[in-house]
This record gives structure tokens, sequence and C-alpha cells, in this order.
């Protein structure tokens, strides 16, 4: 079993997919990136959501609990 490969995980999402992970539909998408709560990024004219974007938005700070 040594010569099992990590899992490769993807670094960014599409709107489609990001809509998925966070369980929300595009509007509320839409309006996370407008208000400025989620960053996104534009390559090759498509517009990704960074995975990072997607944990940080969905992390608890544990000091408010």
């Amino acid at each position: 079993m040594d010569d099992m490969k990590p899992v490769r995980e993807r670094l960014a999402f599409t709107i489609n997919d990001a809509c998925y992970a966070l369980s929300i539909g595009r509007t509320s998408l839409y309006e996370l990136i407008n208000n400025g709560e989620l960053i996104v990024v534009k390559i090759a004219g498509r517009t990704l959501v960074p995975r990072d974007e997607i944990v940080r938005l969905t992390s608890v700070d544990r000091t408010d609990i």
C-alpha cells in the first residue's frame, strides 16, 4: 500500500459546484460575492471560487461560542 497516491483536491470550484458545496442557490452565492464576503477569481473567462474561500466562509470562530 506504500505506492498509493494521495487524492488530488480541487483548488477552485465553478459557481454551480460552489453552490452545491455550500448548499445554497446561485442568487445567494452571487449576493455573497457582490457583498465582498466571498472572493472569486476569473481564469480563462470562467468565474471560479477558490477552495480556501469556501473553507473560510464555513469555518466557525470558536471564540464567539
